[in-house]
């Protein structure tokens, strides 16, 4: 993670802070009192009240690394939606048993203060150097940051390596950009950083929409591939699958990977104000190919949203600048939440697999 990434998810966790531990202590209140005094007292005002601030919290605004960093703080599960779906099943479990559930509350409230105190201790750190910060793509008008991570298979280890990357990444901006009336080239390389690689571009709002859309299907497909994986295990753990049945779970995933390309493709033609040529159906059809590789083999595509427009800009036609960040501003999110779940059936796959070979 770059210094100034670590920087920015203190200023954007420092902001949400105060009303963060404020409505998870209001919360914890109540469950403290209901868990030790035999007189009870409601818990649906504080519930709700937490649960539409982190329903609210920006999360598509934040990278994959900082979101690494929020899980490596404990408060990633805590915050934005997947807290809420958190901290409404926690109090679910409040009327069977009363102590757990306020436990889980302190422990979170506890987890949400040390990560505060370690993030503003790195802002501080970082004030101290007096760096200067570059100019960051997602502060260029028009324009969306995409961090491409190489990791798993489509790792970059070697100069081959880079170079069949690179030939496939132009590929798929090739393609987008076709679709979207541009050069390739309007599409920029702005930074880079090692570890897993993420490479930096800075891509224009309609390369964006249209890379948005596909990483959108391709998590979607993932998410129904899953959702076959985990039905099939737990019929396994039941002791109820049969090899007929087996066969079936099978047949359907492979169907969902072959259904795939055909559906990105007819709903980003869908999108388009007039059909494409032929010229531009072949790259579109090669991009979405690299993209569905890609995603196959583990590399991850990550947006940095823009901030929602201010409510008192003008709005009345489609392509005003308002109406143009809006828009790949919801795709981005919707991505970013279609993801999240995605991460959440990923970790119950493999807690199930793990359950079958004990």
């Amino acid at each position: 993670m770059e210094v100034f990434e670590l920087y920015d998810i203190s200023v954007w966790y420092r902001a949400y802070f105060k009303n963060l531990r404020r409505l998870y202590t209001e919360l914890h209140n109540a469950l403290s009192n209901n868990a030790n005094n035999p007189t009870k007292i409601a818990i649906e005002e504080p519930l709700s009240n937490v649960v539409s601030f982190l329903s609210e919290m920006a999360i598509g605004e934040l990278s994959l690394q900082q979101l690494d960093l929020l899980d490596d703080l404990g408060v990633r599960q805590l915050v934005g939606s997947e807290g809420a779906r958190w901290i409404e099943a926690v109090v679910k479990a409040e009327a069977y048993d009363p102590v757990t559930t306020e436990q889980s509350a302190a422990a979170a409230l506890a987890s949400i203060n040390s990560a505060n105190d370690r993030l503003t201790a790195y802002a501080s750190a970082i004030d101290q150097m007096e760096l200067e910060r570059p100019n960051l793509a997602e502060e260029i008008a028009g324009r969306v940051t995409v961090r491409v991570g190489f990791r798993n298979d489509v790792s970059i280890r070697n100069v081959k390596d880079w170079k069949s990357s690179a030939d496939d990444w132009y590929q798929i901006v090739r393609g987008l950009a076709l679709m979207s009336g541009e050069a390739p080239e309007e599409t920029k390389v702005v930074g880079a950083s090692t570890g897993s690689i993420i490479l930096v571009l800075s891509a224009t709002y309609a390369v964006s929409k249209l890379l948005a859309t596909i990483a959108k299907h391709i998590t979607g497909t993932a998410k129904q591939i899953l959702e076959l994986q985990i039905t099939r295990e737990e019929l396994r753990q039941k002791k109820i699958l049969t090899k007929t049945m087996e066969a079936e779970f099978i047949r359907l995933q492979e169907e969902a990977r072959a259904n795939a390309k055909d559906a990105i493709t007819k709903e980003v033609k869908g999108a388009l104000p007039k059909s494409p040529n032929g010229e531009q159906t072949t790259a579109l059809d090669k991009s979405i190919q690299k993209l569905l590789e890609f995603g196959e083999k583990g590399g991850d595509v990550d947006f940095v949203a823009p901030p929602e427009p201010a409510p008192d800009e003008v709005e009345d036609q489609k392509q005003s600048p308002a109406a143009q960040i809006r828009s790949v501003r919801n795709l981005i999110l919707a991505y970013q939440e279609e993801r999240e779940v995605v991460r959440l059936l990923t970790s119950t796959t493999a807690k199930k697999a793990g359950e079958n070979t004990e």
